[in-house]
């Protein structure tokens, strides 16, 4: 088995968290200061609401006409840090806020302005983000576990298949000639006989007995006639046994030869199927 692959590194540790803000001072405006910067909380308009959620920290007035008044009011104020200002029908409400602000609740009708200085933690150019932290090294590569496959063979089309052959035309086998009739066997040779004692000749062996041919009886002429049975060759004869030793003498005339068996005539054709109708 091939041997286990080294572990991966360990993850680096998660930095700790951040400690919480410390609680925001008093801001006070420096003495004397009458050049001030205004400026919304989120660029919408709406009423002003402190770090809690809530309306904060305020001084109400009914006696201001309009917003240029309300302002003009938080301006000369030393502890003012934001104003509201609202008409409701036939009345106007300023609100002299001395809480910092920092959002707006939206809301028509209703403008949020914020008091600003030059040297207010607001105005100053805020420090570049934190760079990111550089990433962990990736893991070594793991070496392959098994060879890749080989790459498949090239996909071959099939053989198209030769076309099939027409069919050859069925014809009748021809009719055969009647078979000729078998030749008649040879004489078999026989040893020279013995000298016979003396007495009178035998008198010659009579031929064999040759059974005549059997023909099968015919069929009626619906169907063609059955092929007769082949011939069958006559038996032969056993041999004699040979005679007792007797004293030589004088030998007798040679036995005339045996006669051959008869011929048979050839067998008739059988008869040709009648025609379909």
């Amino acid at each position: 088995a091939p041997p286990l692959p080294p572990p991966p590194p360990p993850c680096p540790p998660m930095p700790p968290p951040l400690p919480p803000l410390p609680p925001l001072g008093p801001i006070r405006a420096p003495a004397g200061l009458t050049d001030f910067v205004w400026a919304r909380p989120d660029a919408r308009e709406g009423s002003c609401v402190d770090r809690h959620g809530g309306a904060g920290t305020y001084t109400l007035s009914w006696r201001d006409v309009n917003a240029d008044a309300c302002r003009e009011r938080c301006a000369r104020s030393d502890v003012c840090l934001a104003y509201e200002f609202a008409s409701i029908h036939m009345y106007s409400r300023c609100e002299l806020h001395t809480e910092e602000v920092t959002a707006t609740s939206p809301m028509q009708g209703y403008e949020c302005q914020l008091k600003l200085w030059q040297g207010h933690r607001l105005l100053r150019p805020r420090p570049p983000p934190p760079s990111p932290p550089s990433p962990s090294p990736p893991p070594p590569s793991l070496p392959p576990p098994f060879p890749p496959p080989p790459s498949p063979p090239p996909h071959m089309p099939p053989p198209s298949a030769p076309p099939p052959s027409p069919p050859v035309p069925f014809s009748p086998p021809p009719r055969m000639p009647p078979l000729p009739p078998p030749p008649s066997p040879p004489s078999p040779s026989k040893p020279p006989l013995p000298p016979l004692p003396c007495s009178p000749p035998a008198p010659p062996s009579a031929p064999p007995h040759i059974p005549s041919p059997s023909y099968p009886p015919m069929s009626p002429p619906s169907s063609p006639p059955s092929p007769p049975p082949p011939l069958r060759p006559p038996p032969e004869s056993p041999p004699s046994p040979p005679p007792p030793h007797t004293p030589p003498c004088t030998p007798p005339p040679a036995p005339p030869p045996p006669s051959q068996p008869p011929q048979l005539p050839p067998l008739p054709p059988p008869p040709s199927p009648p025609p379909p109708s």
